[in-house]
């Protein structure tokens, strides 16, 4: 599950992740090894010489009906990771198909003139139709 992913690799999304579904992002980590060298250095999105914080699976599982929530409400479609490749293809050939008639639209009402997008995302989809 996505839970479970997030859980196994605690640096997906990185910190703006976190910090916009109000995560714990860093936290000083003093502990020494060896070498004196700090034992759990994150060099990622700001967290160097500190450590990201753990996250529970009850956080990371908030954080999934939160952003499921908003792409629901904003209309976004989705990829079923169970569904077919065909309908994979579909899915993601129908969203490029509507961003690109979004953006002639967006594009002609304010300059005037159509903006004709790359044939080669037209391209690939027809091969997977």
């Amino acid at each position: 599950s996505w839970v479970t992913s997030m859980l196994k690799s605690p640096l997906k999304g990185g910190v703006a992740f976190r910090v916009f579904y109000e995560l714990p992002t860093c936290t000083e980590d003093k502990e020494d090894n060896e070498d004196g060298q700090n034992s759990r250095v994150v060099n990622h999105g700001g967290c160097m010489m500190k450590t990201l914080e753990l996250i529970t699976a009850d956080q990371w599982g908030t954080v999934y009906d939160r952003h499921q929530q908003l792409l629901r409400e904003y209309g976004i479609p989705t990829l079923d990771l169970e569904a077919t490749t065909a309908r994979k293809w579909t899915v993601l050939c129908d969203t490029v198909a509507q961003v690109a008639r979004d953006w002639r639209t967006m594009t002609t009402s304010t300059t005037g003139m159509s903006t004709h997008t790359p044939g080669t995302v037209y391209t690939v989809c027809d091969t997977h139709r």
